[in-house]
C-alpha cells in the first residue's frame, strides 16, 4: 500500500500544527504526530477500520481523544489522504 497525500490534506495539517503552537509547541508537534502515525500505521495495517465516509468511496478514521477526523480513499494498493478535518466541520462542505 502507498499513501498519497492531497494538497488540502497537507495543509490542514499545517494550519493544525501553526493553531495549537501558538498556545503550546509540545501539544502541536504530539497532535501531527499522533495525526501522522494514525495514517502511516494504521490505515496501511488496515485499510478498510474507519467509517463509510459522506462521500461515495471514501472513510474517515476518527482520532480518539482528539477532535480531528482523517477523510481518505481506498484503492486496490493505494490510500489517498483527503482532508484532516476538525470534527466541528462538515463536509464533504469542506472539501
Amino acid at each position: 500500500m502507498e499513501i498519497h497525500w492531497t494538497k488540502p490534506a497537507k495543509h490542514d495539517l499545517e494550519i493544525i500544527h501553526s493553531y495549537i503552537e501558538r498556545d503550546n509547541k509540545v501539544a502541536a508537534i504530539k497532535v501531527v504526530t499522533r495525526i501522522y502515525n494514525a495514517i502511516h500505521t494504521q490505515l496501511l495495517n488496515a485499510p478498510l477500520s474507519g467509517r463509510i465516509g459522506p462521500v461515495k468511496n471514501t472513510r474517515e478514521l476518527v482520532l480518539s481523544n482528539t477532535p480531528y477526523i482523517i477523510a481518505y480513499k481506498v484503492s486496490e494498493d493505494e490510500i489517498y489522504i483527503i482532508r484532516i478535518l476538525h470534527t466541528s466541520l462538515r463536509w464533504p462542505n469542506q472539501m
